[in-house]
């Protein structure tokens, strides 16, 4: 069995009626549904190192577990269990497949500014002391590197982006928003993906403007914003809403979704390139 990039005490929420065990998995790719059991599915060999997961596991997921509970029991919950489920809220938004695909396609730009900027360095170097044996030395280590690493990433950039990222700051961020959870209406449902939690990336978390949207099951979901003070307040049904929930989790899914049925409207929402993501204004 591999490491989990969605946790699965996550995906028990979203299980099939009657079948806890289960839940229906979309494939994008094929655009194909198949019932899957929840220990096969969003995990991947060698996904993260030892030390990773067991912190995951430890800081992450059981407290963060825990939290959820009594937030679906509408039970309160103190500052320390709303900081480490800020905590959780921010390592589901970036432990996924996306986040890491992302990561990896900006290796190559990044790669070549910084060797771009050392070779002006070490060129005005040599422009400054043509004489210099250690200037003309470094120009050619230089040259070497960029060949080396054409072609590979480094391994300590490889650990970098297959660790979960998250600061201080970010975690404040949503701790510090109002957290809005409502209802799934009446016969409908909450999905969730390979990249469970949704925030609009143009804007980060601490823009005024900034959303975070995450389905806490298939009955519940959370959204956190900075309309009204830090607190929680769970709202009346909204259908409206509750779609958009649902379009903004099925934006960043890179491959998976799971739900408790299937049906021909994720499939449909799923394939959209670029799907039209509105603001929500009704908790203002």
């Amino acid at each position: 069995m591999g490491h989990h990039y969605v946790p699965r005490e996550h995906l028990r929420r979203f299980a099939i009626q009657n079948k806890s065990k289960f839940v229906w998995m979309y494939d994008k790719h094929t655009r194909k549904y198949r019932e899957a059991a929840i220990r096969t599915v969003a995990q991947e060999n060698g996904y993260y190192d030892l030390e990773t997961e067991s912190a995951l596991a430890e800081v992450v997921e059981g407290p963060g577990k825990k939290v959820i509970d009594k937030l679906l029991k509408r039970d309160a919950i103190d500052n320390a269990e709303r900081t480490s489920l800020s905590l959780y809220f921010m390592i589901m938004l970036s432990r996924g497949p996306r986040q890491r695909k992302k990561s990896f396609e900006l290796v190559p730009g990044i790669r070549e500014k910084v060797i771009k900027e050392t070779e002006d360095l070490i060129r005005q170097w040599i422009t400054d002391e043509p004489g210099n044996r250690m200037a003309h030395h470094r120009l050619q280590e230089l040259e070497l590197a960029r060949k080396k690493f054409s072609d590979e990433i480094p391994q300590n950039v490889m650990d970098i982006i297959r660790r979960p990222h998250w600061s201080e700051q970010t975690v404040e961020c949503i701790y510090n928003m109002c957290w809005h959870i409502m209802p799934a209406p009446l016969g409908k449902y909450f999905v969730t993906g390979d990249t469970p939690a949704h925030s609009f990336e143009s804007l980060g978390l601490r823009n005024l403007s900034s959303e975070y949207t995450i389905s806490l099951s298939k009955d519940l979901a959370l959204i956190g914003d900075y309309k009204r003070k830090t607190g929680i307040i769970y709202e009346r049904l909204d259908a409206q809403v509750a779609k958009e929930v649902n379009r903004r989790i099925l934006s960043h899914t890179e491959r998976f979704v799971f739900s408790p049925r299937n049906e021909k409207w994720i499939d449909m929402v799923a394939q959209k390139n670029e799907p039209y993501l509105s603001h929500i204004s009704r908790y203002k």
